[in-house]
């Protein structure tokens, strides 16, 4: 029986960081499409916002409803520009 010879530290250590970086990279890539479905959703709401806002005929509600939507797409944006800045760093 041939005797086996154990493996090179430096060989598993490169796979190790190989499997890290990739772990990174698709954890990066889930934050983001993450991060794109809540943009959509939320500006969606700020959209069905806005179309209350029109459609009412209360001033107040009107007003209300579309300074919702604009804190709510501030609030996205913000979230947004943050979390890119983290991801780039």
């Amino acid at each position: 029986m041939a005797e086996q010879m154990p493996p090179d530290p430096e060989q598993v250590l490169a796979s190790f960081m190989e499997r890290h970086q990739q772990m990174i990279t698709a954890g990066r890539r889930a934050t983001l499409d993450g991060l794109q479905a809540y943009e959509q959703t939320l500006s969606a709401f700020a959209d069905s916002q806005e179309q209350l806002a029109a459609a009412s005929e209360v001033e107040w509600l009107s007003r209300l409803l579309t300074a919702q939507a604009g804190f709510t797409r501030e609030v996205v944006n913000a979230i947004s520009k943050f979390t890119h800045d983290v991801m780039e760093a």
